[in-house]
């Protein structure tokens, strides 16, 4: 059952489980939009297939992002290898998410491109201004935080 637009989103089990114990995570979580709002605004959860794909290929894409930051010199893993594996299969029967669906440091560092370039996948032209800007904003907002006192 979908609520009327506007109307305020239940709080999800995990969002509570993860409230209580990791509350860094769940603070940076919050501020992101679901993946299911590239689907259907109006829904916490996409009630298509398709629309479950594509939210399962942010996911990935953000793993592999997570991955990259936990490999062996912040470089490349076994994780990494799988996961790339699993968007290049989903990508092959969806499309390739646009640019801003996807962590900027894995644009930035061409790993979106050579991804889908690798493996023979069309993908949305990417605006670097764009990147820029978003990094600018980025960066502000990590030094807001940085200056803000602990609570």
């Amino acid at each position: 059952m979908n609520p009327s637009p506007g109307a305020p989103r239940p709080v999800s089990l995990f969002t509570t489980l993860a409230a209580g114990a990791a509350p860094h995570h769940t603070e940076r979580r919050a501020t992101r939009p679901w993946p299911a709002r590239l689907v259907d605004p109006d829904s916490m959860y996409p009630t298509t297939l398709e629309g479950t794909l594509r939210d399962e290929l942010v996911y990935l894409w953000e793993d592999l992002h997570h991955a990259i930051e936990h490999a062996h010199n912040g470089c490349w893993s076994t994780a990494c290898e799988s996961l790339t594996y699993r968007i290049v299969a989903l990508t092959r029967v969806t499309t390739a998410l646009p640019w801003e669906a996807v962590q900027v440091r894995l644009v930035r560092s061409g790993v979106y491109e050579r991804i889908h370039r690798e493996a023979g996948l069309e993908h949305p032209p990417i605006d670097w201004a764009d990147v820029e800007a978003f990094e600018h904003l980025l960066a502000r907002d990590t030094a807001d935080a940085e200056r803000r006192p602990a609570r």
